[in-house]
């Protein structure tokens, strides 16, 4: 394969999916494999205007656990389309159905119209990114520093940021690409919000 046509792959796997690691033994394998993770793209803006890349950054580099910023950020995102709608409890973040349940048949219309402007705020790609920010958070015994797994567990976001810097979360994305939402759900990759956004 030639240099110009490696280098168009690689330029492809940016543009595409946002990624500039080769993965697989050429560019052109890289993006293959990324396309059939069905790879979200990264450098893709959410609402706010950050791209998902940014907004996972953010909540890794968040002094406390980031589960905590991005549930916030997600609901004030959410309450801007809802208002007080949405200071009822609601299971999951990313279930739209426990969301719109709380319309009364009355307000149809307006349910109709919240699905769609729900699905500009709950896409895809940001429950790839939520997936992860989880992993994040979660402890692990088996990390260094873990002196006796049997009681103590260490959390990614006190480790490091050397270490830290050694761990590819992009393989993470991918894995969680491949994956529907409702997969997600099943699996506690997505969150419950645990509270009632504030009124």
């Amino acid at each position: 394969m030639s240099c110009k046509s490696e280098l168009l792959w690689q330029s492809e796997v940016w543009c595409k999916f946002g990624i500039k690691k080769k993965y697989e033994e050429t560019w052109e394998k890289t993006a293959t494999m990324l396309s059939e993770a069905n790879m979200i793209d990264m450098e893709k803006k959410w609402v706010n205007g950050k791209t998902y890349r940014e907004i996972m950054k953010k909540m890794f580099d968040a002094k406390i656990n980031g589960v905590s910023g991005f549930k916030s950020m997600v609901i004030e995102n959410m309450r801007k389309i809802m208002g007080k709608k949405f200071s009822k409890f609601v299971s999951y973040i990313f279930d739209e159905k426990s969301i719109l349940s709380i319309y009364q048949p009355e307000d149809f219309e307006k349910s109709k119209k919240t699905t769609k402007d729900l699905q500009n705020i709950l896409t895809r790609e940001l429950a790839v990114v939520a997936g992860v920010i989880k992993i994040h958070s979660r402890e692990y015994s088996q990390l260094p520093g873990s002196a006796d797994p049997s009681v103590y567990a260490r959390n990614m976001h006190i480790s490091s940021r050397t270490a830290l810097g050694l761990f590819d979360w992009d393989i993470y994305v991918i894995d969680f690409s491949s994956l529907s939402k409702d997969d997600m759900l099943e699996q506690d990759y997505l969150f419950s919000s645990g509270m009632y956004a504030p009124v």
